[in-house]
Formats: structure tokens, C-alpha cells, sequence
């Protein structure tokens, strides 16, 4: 795939050629609603140290500004470069406008990878972050070797990317992996009224465990440490959460029988809270799933970003300077 100088969405690739990252900077962001990751492969096609900002999600002006400026502050001597950005939203694939972001001050369909481009003057295309994600995780993580892998990231959300033959399924309008909005609600059509992000993520969301402790006022992190000593409270509603998590990955193994789901995010890397929800979602189904803890940590979104940018400027995988240890939540 290639992006769409007009829209910065995808179109289909030309015929691979022998690019060299001697020659062409592949160029990655993971736009957050609290943080932005970036990072870049160097000339002999490792990642190179990544920086992290705060995002500045004052006003869309004022983000943009951020954006290019990081970019600037990445770009070497090489003659070309492409850009990819992660951005938590829904981005379709034919005209590269993103919906969908409640978290990041962006109107909603811009183009942001064309407009980022033209500000530039460079290739930029824009992903969903989940999506890049799910990437990395397929190329040089958990799922390397499967056919097909799924990325579920738990945290104040919930997101969903697919990835096949090495390569993100979309889906036709950008919205492949919207999982929070599965109708899993006791009343679904009541639910889908009034949830702005999704009933699905209503039920396993941060604020869905803060509701269900439901004790002065602690946030997800001093829950999952009370939980770690022992208390049974916060044992309980990890527990009861976890369950709910279960029907999503159950529905997602048995409509898409993946070779493997990976589980990350702030409350996905938890053992607890993954080893419950691979116990219940097992219960569930008369077929075997497997779950597996992420490998990249919280730079998979931003590898990912890397990856693509290389895949659409017909570079090799970029290769990492090293990979991260298994976490257990440390990321709320």
C-alpha cells in the first residue's frame, strides 16, 4: 500500500523494490490523548530511541503544530522520507479522513495524514493506532509467525486491530476493530442510545471498574494494587470485569478464528485480569483460543508506525534495538 498524495490514504502498492534505509527515513508517530510517541529507523534499518511528549490537546491548531514540529525535529540528512501517524480514531481508507476521536482535538474527517503531507512536503499516511499496534506486535512481537493475529488493547478504552499475511485489515471504511461498539449490553438498543464510546467498552472501560469497586473514589491503578494484596473486593471486580472482557475476545475468536489474540493496554497487561479473562473466555466457546502477553510494550504503537512507513516507502521491516519485558500493568 501506498498513500494517496491527495487524501493520505492507502492505495494498493507498487511492485516491491529495493529501497534502502540508507537512502529513505521511515518516520513513526503514536498520537495519544495524554502522550505522544515517535521514533525513526536509522540508516542501517534499526529503530532508533524513541522521545515522548505530552500531547498538546489544547486545540487542534496547537496539536498539528506539535505533530510537524516532531517530525522536523526526527527528519535526517536523507533525501526522502515517509511518515506514518497513529491516531486514536477510525481512518477510512479511501479518503484518509479520521473519525472517531474523542480523545485528540481533530475534526471530524479530516485528512490529517494529506494535510500533515502538504504541510511537510513529505509522504504521510495516518493509521489507527490500535491497528499499528496489532503491526508490530505480528512483525517483531507476540504474533510473529501467525497468519493471523489480533492486538486487544484494554485500558480506558478498549480497541481491536487485525493484522493478516503480515498485513492490517481495515476493513472497508476504516472501522475494522471498532470492538467497543459490540452490542454486548443486557439491552443492547437501550445501550447503543445513550453510550458515546461504545457499549462494549462501557462494560470493561476504566471507568466501568472504577463504578463496579465503587469505594472512595480509587483510581484503576490503586484497585489493581489492592487487588495484588490480596483484598477481596478489588479481586472481586477485577474478576467480574475480566468476565464481561471475556464475551468480546469470544465473539472476535469465533468470528475470526485468529492463531493468536494479544492482550495489552494498561489493564490488559495485568496477569490477573488476562488470566481471567483467558479462563472465561474458554468457558464460552467448544474451541480452544489462545491469548498471548504483549512483547513491545507500550512503544508497539509506535513500532508499528515505523513499520508501515518503511512497508509504504518499499523498505525492509525495521529491525529493533531491543525488545521490551513482559509487563505487568504498568501503563494505567
Amino acid at each position: 500500500m501506498t498513500p494517496d498524495r491527495e487524501t493520505g490514504a492507502l492505495r494498493p502498492a507498487a511492485p516491491p523494490r529495493a529501497a534502502s534505509h540508507a537512502l529513505v527515513q521511515a518516520i513513526g508517530l503514536d498520537l495519544g490523548g495524554t502522550k505522544l510517541l515517535a521514533g525513526a529507523a536509522g540508516p542501517d534499518g534499526r529503530l532508533g530511541p524513541g522521545r515522548a511528549e505530552a500531547s498538546r490537546t489544547c486545540s487542534e491548531a496547537a496539536l498539528f503544530e506539535q505533530l510537524a514540529h516532531v517530525v522536523g525535529s526526527l527528519r535526517d540528512e536523507r533525501p526522502r522520507a515517509v511518515v506514518a501517524l497513529g491516531a486514536p480514531g477510525a481512518v477510512d481508507p479511501r479518503s484518509g479522513g479520521l473519525d472517531f476521536t474523542p480523545n485528540v482535538p481533530v475534526t471530524p474527517g479530516r485528512a490529517l495524514g494529506r494535510d500533515l503531507g502538504e504541510a511537510l512536503g513529505l509522504d504521510v499516511v495516518a493509521e489507527n493506532d490500535v491497528n499499528l499496534a496489532a503491526l508490530a506486535e505480528a512483525r517483531l512481537g507476540a504474533g510473529q509467525g501467525a497468519a493471523l493475529s489480533c492486538f486487544v488493547s484494554f485500558g480506558t478504552g478498549v480497541g481491536l486491530g487485525i493484522v493478516s499475511g503480515g498485513r492490517i485489515l481495515p476493513g472497508a471504511h476504516g472501522r475494522a476493530g471498532e470492538i467497543s461498539y459490540l452490542p454486548l449490553a443486557a439491552d443492547a438498543v437501550a445501550a447503543a442510545a445513550r453510550s458515546e464510546a461504545g457499549q462494549f467498552e462501557d462494560l470493561v472501560g476504566t471507568a466501568a471498574i472504577r463504578r463496579a469497586y465503587g469505594r472512595d473514589g480509587a483510581d484503576v491503578r490503586t484497585i489493581f494494587a489492592r487487588a495484588a494484596r490480596g483484598e477481596a473486593a478489588a479481586l472481586g471486580t477485577i474478576r467480574a470485569i475480566a468476565a464481561e472482557a471475556a464475551r468480546g475476545l469470544a465473539s472476535l475468536q469465533a468470528i475470526l478464528d485468529p492463531d493468536v489474540i494479544v492482550i495489552g493496554g494498561g489493564i490488559g497487561t495485568h496477569r490477573l485480569f488476562r488470566e481471567t479473562l483467558a479462563a472465561e473466555a474458554a468457558r464460552l466457546l467448544p474451541f480452544p483460543l489462545r491469548l498471548a502477553a504483549p512483547r513491545l510494550g507500550a512503544a508497539a504503537g509506535m513500532t508499528g508506525a515505523v513499520i508501515l512507513a518503511a512497508d509504504l516507502a518499499g523498505l525492509p521491516t525495521p529491525l529493533p534495538a531491543g525488545q521490551a519485558a513482559e509487563t505487568d500493568g504498568e501503563t494505567l
